[in-house]
């Protein structure tokens, strides 16, 4: 027998009326339920129609078929998860015709995911093997995806009445044919008739992704297209276009399943998930950023596009948010995209957050408490240790008082170094300990160390003092001294690398590490 489509079920004017409703209030939901209801209607040889009418005469025996109809789900195996979908689908059309069916069916583990139980999460080196092999509008496709968590449905919703816009991207500019963004990360706006949860938000897409839009943009426009703020992120192809034309006149987005379809090939290639297990990986990175705080737990909702509890309703979810919100959400966002894409250097401080990071690690393993070795200014909030700035970002994305400066020490003549005879190792040992350890009592430790290293980088210029190499952690001399001056970012990771452990960061771009006892 020949499957019948479910768009026939809207010849009929009762059937057309309950998927109308239905159709007002979510697209997905009406033609899912016209789906199931077709499907139960076809396993049981009736009509909707009719069906409906048996449930009038006699809601008994209406209750005995939807009954049997489970147990032959059962049989063919469906998932309980689909097997209550349907029986939904059903009790809501005898709930259209006022029949009111009051039997509980039950399942067994209804919210049990069997079919995606096993299914391996994303990592950062997925992601990026995905954009590799993309084409330009599948590249766009997932970094929206998965660095902005964004429900394929945004950018082409169900039946491709709606998607997300060019003007969505308030950072985007299209002038002079020259598609840029100001400021990246860019603001993302999800307008509320493109949420599911219907509530307007917003989210961001750091700069990979960015670069990603603006390529797929600048190949729309050098094929003719002209681009405006009302112009659809996602096009159709421009063979599809050619057949859609008249069509496109009036409707210029796309379906979910066109959304899904661009990308679900070069999503199998890498790894076996579901397209939407991108938005998924997205979660999941922001949950690791927040469980480092990073991250807000409030903020990670919101950009998730879910409603939250219900401080959200006076908050994240208001239709107009303060500047001052969307400047830390920005930023939260922006000290947590090095989790989203690592290799992608899209924060200037994601290079000293790592190596701030891998200090902590090292400080962890080995039993050291780094509370007392951080001041307000310490390492990774960007600032200095003398001093800090009005405000240090605490663990969940929240502005924490750094409190009053210090008043200002007496100033003190800077410590001059032990004299060096010979330009050996051993003393560079001794001069490089004596100048750190021998401060005056009444100067603070981080003026103390900032002049003796003023003080040592003039000798080494005069040659009294030995240059550091920069590949210490391969050289001899590294290994005899007890502390040494990274003199930038690479010496430090090179330092590192051999064992070394950070202890301080000064305010000239440079840090001082003390070899591992």
């Amino acid at each position: 027998m020949v499957k019948r489509p479910a768009k026939s079920l809207l010849k009929d004017d009762d059937v057309r009326r309950w998927y109308d409703n239905m159709h007002r209030a979510s697209v997905n939901t009406s033609i899912s339920m016209l789906r199931r209801i077709n499907l139960f209607c076809d396993k049981t040889n009736m009509t909707p129609g009719e069906f409906a009418e048996l449930a009038k005469e006699d809601t008994k025996k209406a209750e005995n078929i939807l009954l049997d109809f489970v147990d032959w789900m059962e049989g063919c195996k469906y998932t309980p998860g689909y097997m209550e979908c349907i029986v939904k689908a059903v009790r809501s059309w005898m709930n259209h015709n006022r029949v009111d069916s009051r039997i509980k069916i039950r399942f067994n583990n209804a919210r049990e995911a069997r079919t995606i139980a096993n299914e391996p999460n994303p990592t950062p080196d997925h992601i990026r093997q995905m954009l590799g092999m993309a084409s330009p509008r599948a590249r766009t496709v997932i970094s929206m995806m998965a660095f902005s968590g964004m429900r394929p449905q945004v950018m082409g919703n169900a039946d491709g009445s709606d998607g997300l816009l060019l003007g969505d991207f308030p950072e985007l500019v299209l002038d002079d044919g020259n598609p840029r963004f100001t400021t990246m990360p860019a603001q993302v706006v999800v307008r509320s008739n493109l949420s599911k949860a219907g509530s307007k938000y917003v989210t961001f897409l750091l700069r990979t992704g960015c670069e990603a839009v603006i390529g797929y943009l600048r190949e729309r426009m050098a094929a003719g297209e002209v681009l405006t703020p009302q112009t659809p992120l996602i096009r159709s192809l421009q063979g599809w276009e050619a057949r859609r034309r008249a069509t496109l006149r009036k409707n210029p987005f796309v379906r979910t399943s066109t959304v899904t379809g661009a990308v679900v090939d070069v999503v199998k290639a890498i790894l076996p998930i579901r397209v939407y297990s991108l938005r998924g990986y997205f979660d999941t990175q922001l949950l690791l950023a927040e469980s480092n705080g990073y991250m807000s737990h409030a903020y990670r909702q919101f950009f998730m596009g879910h409603k939250g509890d219900i401080e959200a309703r006076y908050t994240t979810n208001k239709g107009r948010m303060t500047e001052q919100m969307l400047i830390e959400m920005r930023r939260c966002y922006e000290n947590s995209q090095w989790y989203l894409y690592p290799d992608g250097n899209d924060s200037p401080k994601g290079r000293k957050e790592a190596l701030f990071n891998l200090w902590k690690k090292q400080a962890k393993l080995q039993g050291i408490d780094i509370s007392d070795m951080l001041g307000p200014g310490g390492p990774g909030d960007g600032g200095s240790e003398d001093a800090p700035g009005p405000a240090a970002p605490g663990p969940a994305g929240e502005q924490v008082d750094a409190g009053p400066p210090a008043p200002p020490p007496a100033p003190q003549p800077a410590p001059q170094p032990a004299p060096v005879a010979e330009p050996e190792s051993a003393g560079v040992q001794d001069t490089r300990t004596e100048g750190i350890h021998e401060v005056p009592p009444t100067g603070t430790p981080v003026e103390s160390e900032c002049a003796y290293v003023q003080d040592t980088s003039a000798e080494r210029d005069h040659g009294d003092i030995p240059e550091v190499p920069p590949a210490a952690a391969e050289t001899a001399d590294v290994q005899d001294s007890a502390i040494k001056v990274a003199e930038n970012d690479d010496e430090l990771v090179a330092f590192m690398s051999a064992g070394w452990t950070l202890h301080k960061e000064l305010d000239n771009d440079k840090y001082l590490v003390r070899r591992p006892a």
